[in-house]
């Protein structure tokens, strides 16, 4: 009994299954408590569940979209490209540590989701099967607060922010894929991340200064090349160095765009720069088919690049109003 609910967590050569053979007391009186507490959460993911109904379930499964690669392919252009290359890139790195983060602590503490516990809560199914920090409620805790704190005179941020927070963090109950600790891990690490963004960031800006973009660059590839031993960062690997290189040749060449001040001019950009996102999406998965393998990641390669460099590159060179904004 207890090393088949052993195998359910994934823990099968974890100190539960030897106090069988050993009597180790307090094993058993920790994982006592583990066992307590999920069933306990289960409890109140059935209980939010509850509520369900096939029109709910669409719409959570909506809200599913924000934790996935598509929002961020969205959201990534839309604020580099569409709105201030700045805040842009800055919203890229700090979501980038909140994924690697989220990447490591989930291998750290291999906590499962509650649908593998209890696969009559599982509404969906996702990739990873641990939920301990959740990715989502740290991103729900993240954005609110930078936006909120980037756009200090707008109450649209507020409105917004409290929204995107609330359901998104109800999602991930209602669906099935986190329990409630795995949001409230998630809510803390969220809000330290902030922090690292609002204290943290601004340091490094002026050590950056200091020193020629070259020479930035290179120590920027030096962190890579150890994050490039670190398992599952694939991806987050192609894509720093992509955005690298993308920044580097960006102020070597003077191809930031300046920030968009109407509207109009912000829907136009983010939308050319999301369409180039489709593009080579539709091309790497073409050219790629017969080897799916390297699909992602070159993908994310290419999508990075795009997004820090040959976005503003091709807008500059192919619209004249551009052009003559600038020439003012």
């Amino acid at each position: 009994m207890l090393c088949s609910f052993c195998e359910k967590f994934q823990l099968a050569t974890s100190p539960l299954c030897f106090f069988k053979k050993v009597n180790y007391l307090p094993s058993l009186f920790f994982f006592s408590i583990i066992i307590f507490m999920h069933t306990f959460q289960l409890k109140i993911i059935e209980f939010v569940q509850q509520i369900r109904n096939p029109i709910l379930d669409e719409f959570f499964k909506f809200l599913n979209l924000f934790d996935t690669p598509i929002f961020y392919l969205i959201l990534f252009p839309l604020l580099w490209i569409g709105y201030s290359y700045r805040f842009g890139a800055k919203i890229f790195f700090i979501l980038m540590v909140s994924s690697i983060v989220n990447n490591l602590l989930k291998d750290i503490f291999m906590q499962p989701r509650p649908y593998i516990l209890d696969p009559s809560v599982g509404i969906i199914h996702v990739l990873s099967n641990y939920g301990l920090p959740s990715g989502a409620a740290q991103t729900a805790v993240i954005l609110p607060l930078l936006l909120i704190e980037h756009f200090k005179k707008k109450k649209w941020p507020i409105i917004v922010g409290i929204n995107y927070f609330f359901w998104i963090s109800l999602s991930r109950l209602y669906l099935g894929v986190h329990f409630l600790t795995d949001i409230i891990a998630g809510w803390f690490i969220g809000f330290g991340l902030f922090l690292v963004y609002l204290y943290v960031f601004p340091l490094i800006e002026k050590v950056i200064k200091k020193y020629k973009p070259i020479n930035v660059f290179w120590i920027a590839l030096l962190c890579l090349f150890v994050l490039s031993f670190i398992p599952k960062l694939d991806v987050h690997f192609f894509g720093f160095l992509a955005v690298f290189i993308g920044i580097f040749l960006s102020n070597k060449y003077n191809m930031f765009l300046k920030d968009s001040k109407k509207t109009k001019e912000f829907f136009k950009r983010a939308i050319f720069a999301i369409i180039g996102v489709l593009v080579i999406t539709l091309i790497v998965s073409l050219i790629l088919k017969s080897w799916p393998v390297f699909i992602e990641n070159t993908s994310y390669f290419f999508m990075g690049l795009w997004i820090s460099f040959f976005c503003s590159y091709l807008y500059k060179r192919f619209f004249k109003k551009y052009k003559k904004q600038q020439k003012k």
